[in-house]
């Protein structure tokens, strides 16, 4: 809203208040496709949801562990076989989905982004251990197109 009052005051004195609004002055400028569409680029992480993984990962105390568990699996055992050997329960060695980001360590990140669906990764060495890392499902990252956010920008 554009607002203007003259407000007189004593001994001649004249006051002009002006008050504007963000919502107004939007109004005047004009942009450009090819500006909203550059905005659109140089935000384009603001409008997307990042890869997701379902990721399980059985953590072992040596390196010998983890490198025995991956050949009981290359044998056919399981990975919920191999996680109740290990004490485990399906609960506990479900990260569920996840993003990069949302995977603390950055050797098992790197093994579970790099891992295909529905494989397991060699052992990697993490923080607190070896690691046997699964991944399911992937839901591969989506940025919402121009068109839909274009009005926003």
């Amino acid at each position: 809203m554009i607002s203007r009052r003259t407000i007189l005051i004593g001994a001649g004195a004249l006051v002009v208040l002006l008050v504007l609004s963000a919502a107004e002055i939007a109004k005047t400028i004009t942009i450009s496709d090819a500006d909203a569409k550059a905005a659109f680029e140089s935000r384009k992480d603001k409008y997307a949801t990042p890869e997701k993984r379902d990721i399980q990962q059985i953590v072992f105390p040596t390196e010998d562990a983890a490198k025995m568990a991956r050949e009981k699996l290359d044998k056919g055992a399981s990975f919920l076989d191999i996680a109740k050997e290990q004490g485990r329960s399906e609960e506990d060695v479900s990260l569920g989905q996840v993003a990069r980001a949302g995977i603390l360590d950055p050797a098992v990140a790197e093994a579970a982004f790099t891992t295909p669906a529905n494989s397991i990764s060699q052992p990697v060495k993490g923080r607190f251990g070896f690691v046997l890392v699964k991944v399911g499902t992937i839901n591969a990252e989506q940025t919402k197109p121009f068109e839909t956010v274009a009005a926003e920008l």
